[in-house]
C-alpha cells in the first residue's frame, strides 16, 4: 500500500533530453543544505543491481535514518530522483551540503556499468552540471572525496568504474 501511494504522486520530469521519475516527496526530511552546490558525488551500491527503489530506500532508512542520495540510476537507464535537490544528503563525509549524490545500482568492482545505465547517469550529470554552472572537475567518485574528509575511504564507486573516463565524456 506504501508504494502505491509514493507512486501515485511521483512525477516524470524532463531534464533537458532525458527523463526521471520524481519520488522525492516520499523520502524527504526537510533538512535544507546550508551551501551552493559545488560537487556531484558518484556512488554505487555495492549490491545486487536489480534492487528495487523501496528496498534501497528502507536499507538506508536502517543505517542512516533517511535515503542518503538525490538520485538513482538503474541498471536500464531508469532515474529515480529520491531526495529534492535543496535538501542535504548524509552521501559523503564533509560533503553533505555542498553537493548532489547520484547512485548507480550495482556493484562496479564485480563488472562494468552497463551501457544503459552509463549513458543515463551521463545525461543526469549533465544536467546537474548546467544546472549549478559546474566543471567537469567537479563531478568525483566517492573514492575522490578523500580530501573533504578522512572518513571517505572507500573504493566506492568500484574498481570498474573508471571515474576520468566517466569525466572525459561529461
Amino acid at each position: 500500500a506504501t508504494n502505491t501511494a509514493v507512486s501515485a504522486t511521483s512525477a516524470t520530469y524532463d531534464g533537458g533530453g532525458f527523463g526521471f521519475e520524481d519520488l522525492s516527496a516520499a523520502f524527504a526530511t526537510g533538512e535544507k543544505r546550508t551551501m551552493q552546490v559545488e560537487l556531484v558525488g558518484v556512488h554505487h551500491t555495492a549490491g545486487n543491481p536489480h534492487t528495487k527503489v523501496y528496498d534501497l530506500a528502507r536499507y538506508q532508512f536502517g543505517v542512516f535514518g533517511v535515503v542518503a542520495y538525490h538520485f538513482l540510476v538503474m541498471p536500464d537507464g531508469t532515474v529515480y530522483q529520491l531526495r529534492p535537490l535543496d535538501e542535504r544528503v548524509p552521501h559523503a563525509y564533509g560533503c553533505n551540503d555542498n553537493s548532489i549524490a547520484v547512485c548507480l545500482a550495482g556493484n562496479f568492482d564485480d563488472y562494468p556499468v552497463p551501457d544503459a545505465q552509463r549513458t543515463s547517469a551521463l545525461q543526469l550529470v549533465r544536467w546537474i552540471m548546467s544546472k549549478y554552472n559546474l566543471s567537469k572537475d567537479r563531478v568525483l567518485a566517492h573514492r575522490e572525496l578523500k580530501a573533504y574528509s578522512p572518513h571517505n575511504v572507500t573504493d566506492c564507486c568500484g574498481t570498474k568504474f573508471n571515474i576520468e573516463k566517466f569525466r572525459q565524456e561529461l
